[in-house]
């Protein structure tokens, strides 16, 4: 293995396979998947949506290749951390849609910049309980 890279826990990052080679130097999903407890999927409609701004289930579902049910899951997920926003648009025949949006990348900034907070401290948490023994 390089300088560069390590062997992830035998948990692995969430969506990585275990002892998949990870980059010392965090990589966004890396980040993101840590921070968030984003999986693979998740991470591909973000990364969809940051693309294809006001793209509805059905354009997201083609554009990445998978069913619009797991689509519905992960802009759920997402919607829930608000890493993307839904908003309903009329329809010329009447009707309506919902499009998906991913937050603005500032705001997303910030939002990871929390959840990195959060993680690091239950980090240290979980650390401090294995490196001092309870008595």
């Amino acid at each position: 293995m390089s300088g560069n890279t390590a062997e992830s826990p035998e948990m692995g990052f969430p969506g990585r396979d275990p002892r998949t080679p990870v980059s010392v130097t965090p990589q966004i999903d890396d980040i993101l998947s840590v921070a968030f407890d984003l999986n693979t999927r998740d991470l591909q409609v973000y990364h969809a949506l940051l693309g294809r701004p006001n793209a509805t289930t059905q354009e997201l579902a083609e554009i990445i290749g998978i069913d619009r049910s797991n689509v519905n899951r992960s802009l759920r997920r997402l919607g829930e951390l608000d890493l993307a926003h839904r908003r309903r648009r009329l329809l010329e025949g009447g009707g309506h849609c919902y499009v998906y949006t991913a937050t603005e990348v500032e705001e997303a900034r910030e939002l990871l910049q929390e959840g990195l907070d959060v993680w690091t401290e239950r980090a240290r948490d979980e650390l401090q309980g294995v490196l001092v023994p309870e008595p």
